[in-house]
C-alpha cells in the first residue's frame, strides 16, 4: 500500500506482500514478527543458533516492490529464515552509506542451515545474475554477477564493548574465540564459498590481506602483503553506487596524481588499480603504522619548541617541504587533515589524494574546519588551501584538539584557531605559531613566505 512520501518517491510498505506470500505458501509454516526496521520470517519451530553464516541480498529502492515478490516465495519453499526491510522508505535509510555504514545494500538478510549455506548462496546467485544492488561493505560477493553476500556473524545478538568502552556485538566461537561486526572470518569456520579459513583473503590474486585499517560505507581500507614481491602494501576499496559523486572517481583521480608524483619524497608509491565486480582497488606502498591523530592519541601533543625529536618544528617543516614540492609540479591536495597525515617514526607521508587538484581537474570536498572557506564555496584550488590546512595540523598537534565547524560560518574555524593562538601566546609569537598565524591569514604572500620558513628552519615573527 501506498503511505508518505519519502525522497522523492512514493514509500512503499512490504507488510502486505509479505502476508499475502506467507498465506499462500503450502509448505513451512512461518512466523511473522514486525520491528521498525525490518519484518522478520522463521519457519515454525526452526530456532537459530547463536552465530553461523548468512545470506545478504542487494537491492536499489526503486526495483525492492518487484524483488520481495519474486524472492519471498522462494525463501518461504526453501524453508529458510529471512528478514527484509519493512519499506522502501526504510531501505532508502540503509542504502545510503552514511547514516548506518554496516546496513548500506542490506535489503534481505538470509538465514540458512549450516549445511545448506552453499546451496541457497548459489540458488539465489542465480536467481537474481544480472540484478545490481549496492556492494555489502561487511560481506563478500557469493558471485560478482549477482548482489549476493556473505559473512559469518551473529544470529542472535550478545552485546559488549569493546576497548574503548563502546557496546558492540559479540560472536564467541566453539574455542571461546571472539569474532569481529566487520568481516573478518572467525578463526573455527570454514568458508562454504571458498573452502578456505581465515587468513586466506587474498586480492586479485596477489594481495594477501593482513588488516583491516578503516571501514565506512563508502568502501574498506586494508593493509595487505604483495605476494609476489613480500612488499607492505595499503589497499583502499572504492564502492559502486554508494555517494552522490561515485567515490571510484575519488580513486581513479587519486592513481593520476600519484603517477604525476612518483618519486616525490613523502607520497606513497602507486602499487596497482584494479576492478572487481563493481567495485574499483588502489594499491600503494604501506607508509607506517599510524596517522597524526592516531600519533597525538598515543604519544600526546608535540611541543613547541625548538630542538631534535618530536617537535613542532620538525613536524612543520617535514610536511612544508613535501607540499613545496608538490606544489611546484602543480598540485594542491585540498584534503589535508591529521588522518591524512601518515606518522612512522621520523617519516612522515601524505596519504590521500583522492580530492587533489592536478592538470585542470578539481573534485568537490574538503574537511570541515581544515578546508579554508574558499575551498567550502567551491573557488578555485589554490596553493594557498593546502598552506592554510597545514595551518590547522599544525594547531592540532600542539593542542590535540580539532578546528571546530560552526553553522554556515565557514570562516569560524579561522576565527577560533586565531584566538586560541591569541590566549596560548598572546601577541608576541614568534617560531612555529607565528607561521601558522601567517598562514591562516589573508595574505597569499605571507602564508607561501611562513610556509618557505618552516620548510627551511628560518625565524618567524608574525605581525598579524
Amino acid at each position: 500500500m501506498l503511505t508518505r512520501r519519502a525522497y522523492g518517491m512514493a514509500d512503499i510498505e512490504m507488510a502486505d506482500r509479505v502476508e499475502r506470500a506467507v498465506r499462500r505458501h503450502a509448505g513451512h509454516r512461518y512466523r511473522l514478527r514486525h520491528d521498525p526496521t525490518w519484518l522478520v520470517l522463521y519457519p515454525d519451530p526452526v530456532e537459530l543458533p547463536a552465530h553461523g553464516w548468512k545470506l545478504h541480498v542487494s537491492a536499489r529502492v526503486a526495483t525492492f516492490p518487484a524483488l520481495v515478490d519474486r524472492l519471498v516465495p522462494v525463501l518461504l519453499d526453501w524453508g529458510c529464515a529471512f528478514k527484509l526491510a519493512r519499506s522502501t522508505r526504510v531501505l532508502t535509510r540503509l542504502n545510503d552509506g552514511h547514516r548506518s555504514p554496516g546496513t548500506a545494500g542490506k535489503a534481505f538478510t538470509v538465514y540458512p542451515a549450516a549445511d545448506r549455506v552453499r546451496e541457497v548462496g548459489l540458488g539465489l546467485a542465480a536467481l537474481l545474475h544480472g540484478e545490481q544492488g549496492p556492494r555489502v561493505p561487511s560481506d563478500r560477493a557469493v558471485d560478482p554477477t549477482a548482489p549476493v553476500y556473505y559473512r559469518y556473524g551473529p544470529f542472535a545478538w550478545s552485546w559488549g564493548a569493546d576497548a574503548n568502552g563502546r557496546p558492540v556485538t559479540l560472536v564467541h566461537g566453539p574455542d571461546g574465540a571472539l569474532a569481529t561486526p566487520r568481516y573478518r572470518q572467525p578463526p573455527w569456520p570454514t568458508d562454504p564459498f571458498t573452502g578456505g579459513t581465515a587468513g586466506d583473503a587474498v586480492l586479485a590474486g596477489r594481495y594477501r590481506v593482513v588488516d583491516g585499517l578503516l571501514g565506512s560505507g563508502r568502501g574498506t581500507v586494508y593493509r595487505a602483503v604483495d605476494e609476489r614481491d613480500g612488499a607492505a602494501v595499503v589497499v583502499k576499496q572504492a564502492r559502486a553506487r554508494v555517494d552522490e559523486h561515485d567515490v571510484r572517481l575519488r580513486l581513479r583521480n587519486e592513481r593520476r596524481v600519484l603517477v604525476a608524483l612518483d618519486g616525490v619524497p613523502g607520497v606513497p608509491r602507486f602499487v596497482d588499480h584494479f576492478r572487481y565486480g563493481p567495485d574499483e582497488f588502489l594499491v600503494v606502498g604501506d607508509a607506517g603504522a599510524g596517522n597524526l591523530a592516531d600519533d597525538v592519541a598515543r604519544a600526546g601533543r608535540y611541543p613547541d619548541r625548538a630542538g631534535d625529536g618530536r617537535t613542532l618544528a620538525r613536524l612543520g617543516g617535514r610536511l612544508a617541504r613535501i607540499l613545496a614540492e608538490l606544489h611546484d609540479r602543480g598540485v594542491v591536495v585540498h584534503d589535508l587533515t591529521p588522518r591524512t597525515v601518515a606518522v612512522d617514526g621520523d617519516r612522515v607521508t601524505l596519504v590521500d589524494f583522492g580530492l587533489a587538484a592536478f592538470d585542470g581537474v578539481e573534485l568537490p570536498g574538503g574537511t570541515p574546519g581544515y578546508a579554508p572557506a574558499r575551498q567550502r564555496r567551491g573557488d578555485p584550488p589554490r596553493d594557498t588551501d593546502d598552506l592554510y590546512a597545514l595551518g590547522m595540523v599544525l594547531l592540532f598537534a600542539c593542542f590535540g584538539t580539532h578546528p571546530v565547524p560552526l553553522g554556515t560560518d565557514r570562516d569560524a574555524p579561522r576565527r577560533q584557531a586565531l584566538a586560541t593562538i591569541r590566549q596560548y601566546a598572546g601577541d608576541a609569537r614568534t617560531g612555529v605559531l607565528a607561521a601558522v598565524v601567517d598562514l591562516l591569514g589573508d595574505d597569499a604572500g605571507r602564508a607561501r613566505a611562513a610556509a618557505r620558513a618552516l620548510a627551511t628552519g628560518a625565524p618567524v615573527r608574525s605581525s598579524a
